[in-house]
């Protein structure tokens, strides 16, 4: 059992690992002339499906990196994290990412970066990939 535990650990270490480096280069890579910088940030720790493994860290997750993306100059983080009330537009429901998402459509230029952090559970790969799909053109 302490085997399994320490596998799944180090299985999730790289994923997480990789994440932070690349928010790491998004926070000291500066703006390009004219351009702003937008982000939404997704963090869910609990599913209405209680077959979804519950996590502990992905709000926790979004508020620090959109911490550290706000102090680092960027124009407009938006955090979507599921301890909001649900009648708030700071819930991460589908009606409320996608607000967001078309608000920075109709803001975001073709000389600006947009970045999209989701902190989920592996079990919800399917709600990853069909918010992937819908993301496409």
């Amino acid at each position: 059992m302490k085997q399994n535990s320490i596998h799944l650990h180090t299985r999730f270490a790289l994923p997480v690992l990789l994440v932070l480096c690349a928010a790491a280069s998004l926070c000291a890579t500066a703006p390009d002339a004219g351009g702003k910088r937008y982000a939404v940030l997704i963090g869910i720790n609990e599913y209405a499906d209680s077959s979804i493994v519950k996590l502990t860290t992905p709000r926790n997750d979004v508020a620090d990196l959109g911490s550290t993306l706000a102090a680092s100059g960027w124009d407009k983080v938006f955090m979507l994290k599921d301890d909001a009330d649900y009648r708030n537009q700071d819930f991460p429901s589908r009606t409320n990412i996608e607000n967001r998402i078309n608000l920075l459509a109709d803001l975001a230029q073709s000389e600006d970066t947009v970045f999209f952090f989701l902190a989920v559970t592996a079990s919800a790969t399917e709600m990853t990939r069909s918010f992937c799909r819908w993301m496409r053109p």
